[in-house]
């Protein structure tokens, strides 16, 4: 079946190239002059440049399934965080429990959080990797664009973006003196301040900075036992950059940022309607969906910061590029085990987590038509995790103490050469070396000797592109990456997870048309999927283990119109479906019953065989269509209206495939009125339908548990720039 379907795929995207070869051959050929290009500029789909082969390329160049979005575009389509990139980009899907980020790209993701338990999907800020989960939830401020980078990335990024990647790329400082502040309110009492200066501050050294702030005053519900409001978050963050030419060949750029969260968003854990929980609860009918009956008001606290220095020197026979970076990240934890109201048990976590890496590139390229990059990579990491389990269900407090270091090292190249008049082959390797070390105590036991583990990984990508038309190309590649073994330090499991692989085949079609006011993209792939690392909770304990076998296929779409230098409209699409090959052995939730089949209260988790079942938070269809109109207003530089449709074909959230989040559709609406260059006035909707969904949703021995997304919010904002 999956051979079938991946031949009618490819059939599909060779289809799409003749179409795309024909329409090619069917432009004008007379050429434009340049008053002839000014004039219809305005009315072209914007080209953005990417860095997904660590080099500034235009995305319909790279050979690899890419969604990118500028700030501008972000901003209309009401994406503030990573957290709502599905809005924009179908085949991604995040979960957000307990305050941490967990993105999920055609189906590769992880839900393990603790020291040491990074995500399948890597986030990177400015070409430093972000190992934290908690900054796996990263607010998209005084941004230039993102990138979402679809399939294994291990070559030029490395182990944990087996997934893909999600890049983002902050503002340069600016040449000449800018500024601007924006203010803002919506209907759940939120307050905004954001800020930003940059200017030279000589003929050769540039800076910035920006700062973001929010306060939220009403919640999205309460918690019914303490009265107070849940789903509310207050935060702040900043970030600074100075940039120095040292000479005419030599930029070195420093940026430091720092980020403070207060939230209960993401943790405020609660029984489903009509579910029997812990000791019988049900959740009263007249809670609403996003009230919580908690003895305990949760909350995660979070503080995160860094520094990074990069040095870029063009030298005769490639570009020479440093990149250093140091992180620390500390966060607390609150929240209730039972759901019911009563002050039972509570989970309390503190922790600490600190990393360094270094990397060293060469980029060059010569007049034979060969590209290369070579790497070195350095990354060093340490984790400490305290968690206390209290309250009255226990005699005495118990608590556990993780600490989990990684060391990393790689060396990697990738070339790419052109064989004929516009075919390109690329070739890349990657060698990982990686050690792991486990170490901590239980509140009732001698501290656990030292754990150790090694693993060393080779990952690769071959792909191979060729120029169909003026502005097409097609492609076919090969990749694998891998996320690392680790052990879980939440609760000292002493065994580790071995490293997950992925092997990728994917092919695509990238082409603008009829004078580049059409993009149409295309892309199909098949995923072979071994050692598949989950975490599964047995009695609220959390373990690691590893899943057997899966595939996953299916295909992307994208296509953007400008069809005028006013209306632009866009669309994009993926579908895919993913099963277990094989999984002897995995967490089944079975709900308890009495001798009548009634519900007594939570669930017993067995084992068994969930081969043949669809593989978690993988929605077989997710589309997005984007419209963006400026209609003339006076002497104003017109009133500028978006709106963006996003449908998700619903999931299972396990491996058992028990609980399902079911389809929903999302719709953000916002309009700008552009008084000047100056001066926006603007108002914004958030789920304009007020639709109910989860952002997460489990099973467990106590019952079954969500944590809702965010309702229908309603703002307005005003920007003013210098």
């Amino acid at each position: 079946m999956a051979k079938r379907t991946a031949m009618f795929l490819i059939s599909t995207i060779l289809t799409g190239s003749a179409a795309v070869t024909a329409a090619s051959a069917a432009e004008p050929a007379e050429q434009l002059t340049a008053d002839d290009s000014e004039a219809v500029s305005g009315h072209q789909v914007n080209e953005i440049m990417v860095t997904a082969q660590r080099k500034s390329e235009s995305l319909q160049k790279v050979p690899i399934s890419i969604v990118a979005a500028t700030a501008e575009e972000l901003v209309k389509s009401g994406v503030q965080s990573t957290a709502d990139l599905p809005f924009i980009t179908p085949g991604l899907n995040y979960t957000r429990g307990i305050g941490f980020g967990y993105p999920y790209l055609r189906g590769i993701g992880s839900s393990g959080n603790g020291p040491g338990q990074e995500n399948s999907v890597a986030v990177y800020v400015d070409g430093v990797y972000i190992a934290t989960k908690l900054s796996g939830t990263t607010d998209l401020a005084n941004i230039e664009r993102v990138e979402v980078l679809k399939g294994p990335q291990g070559t030029l990024f490395g182990r944990n973006a087996t997934g893909g990647l999600i890049q983002v790329v902050t503002v340069t400082p600016p040449s000449s003196p800018e500024m601007m502040v924006r203010l803002g309110y919506d209907s759940y009492e939120t307050a905004t301040a954001s800020g930003y200066i940059g200017a030279p501050l000589s003929d050769s050294v540039r800076a910035d900075f920006a700062a973001n702030y929010q306060y939220q005053g009403q919640g999205w519900g309460k918690n019914i036992v303490t009265g107070k409001d849940v789903n509310l978050e207050k935060k702040f963050s900043a970030r600074t950059k100075l940039e120095a030419d040292l000479g005419d060949l030599t930029t070195a750029t420093l940026a430091a940022d720092y980020v403070y969260r207060n939230s209960s968003i993401g943790a405020t854990y609660r029984y489903l309607d009509g579910a029997v929980g812990f000791e019988g609860f049900v959740f009263p009918e007249d809670g609403g969906p996003y009230d919580i009956a908690s003895a305990y008001d949760p909350r995660i606290t979070g503080k995160a910061g860094g520094t990074s220095l990069t040095v870029r020197h063009e030298a005769d026979f490639a570009d020479i590029v440093s990149i250093s970076a140091w992180r620390k990240s500390k966060y607390y934890i609150e929240v209730d085990n039972n759901l019911n109201g009563e002050p039972s048990a509570a989970g309390l976590a503190d922790n600490k987590e600190r990393q360094f890496s270094q990397e060293f590139q060469l980029l060059g390229s010569n007049d034979s038509g060969l590209d290369w990059t070579v790497g070195l990579y350095g990354f060093w990491y340490k984790g400490n995790q305290v968690i206390d389990l209290v309250g009255e269900a226990r005699a005495s407090e118990f608590w556990v103490n993780g600490r989990q270091s990684a060391e990393s090292y790689a060396i990697y190249g990738q070339v790419t050469q052109e064989l004929w008049d516009g075919g390109r082959l690329t070739g890349g390797l990657r060698q990982t070396w990686e050690d792991r070390t486990l170490e901590g105590q239980f509140s009732f036991g001698e501290p656990i000797e030292k754990q150790k583990a090694s693993f060393s990984k080779l990952s690769w990508r071959l792909a191979l592109d060729q120029d169909i038309g003026p502005d097409a190309l097609i492609y076919a590649s090969y990749n694998r990456g891998f996320k690392s073994g680790a052990f879980n330090a939440g609760f000292l499991q002493q065994t580790p997870v071995k490293p997950e692989v992925l092997d990728a085949l994917e092919v695509g079609l990238k082409s603008s048309l009829f004078d580049k006011t059409m993009r149409f993209n295309l892309a199909a792939f098949y995923y072979d999927f071994k050692d598949i690392q989950l975490q599964q909770f047995i009695n609220g304990v959390g373990g690691l283990r590893n899943a057997a076998k899966a595939e996953i296929y299916g295909f992307d779409a994208e296509v953007e119109f400008a069809i005028t230098d006013r209306l632009n409209l866009g669309g994009n699409l993926a579908w895919a479906k993913g099963t277990f090959k094989s999984f002897p052995g995995s967490n089944v939730a079975v709900p308890n019953v009495d001798d009548d089949e009634m519900p007594t209260g939570g669930n017993t988790i067995i084992t068994d065989d969930v081969t043949g079942n669809d593989i978690p938070r993988l929605p077989r269809l997710t589309a997005t269509v984007n419209a963006n109109y400026i209609l003339p207003v006076g002497d104003t530089e017109g009133l500028e209206f978006n709106v963006t449709y996003s449908y998700n074909d619903g999931f299972y959230v396990e491996p058992d495939n028990y609980l399902r989040q079911d389809a929903y559709s999302l719709i953000n609406v916002r309009a700008d009125l552009h008084i000047n260059e100056n001066l926006t006035i603007g108002a914004w909707v958030r789920n304009l339908t007020d639709k109910f969904y989860t952002t997460a949703l489990t099973a467990q021995a106590a019952g079954d548990a969500y944590v809702p997304a965010e309702p229908r919010v309603i703002g307005a904002a005003i920007e003013v720039r210098f």
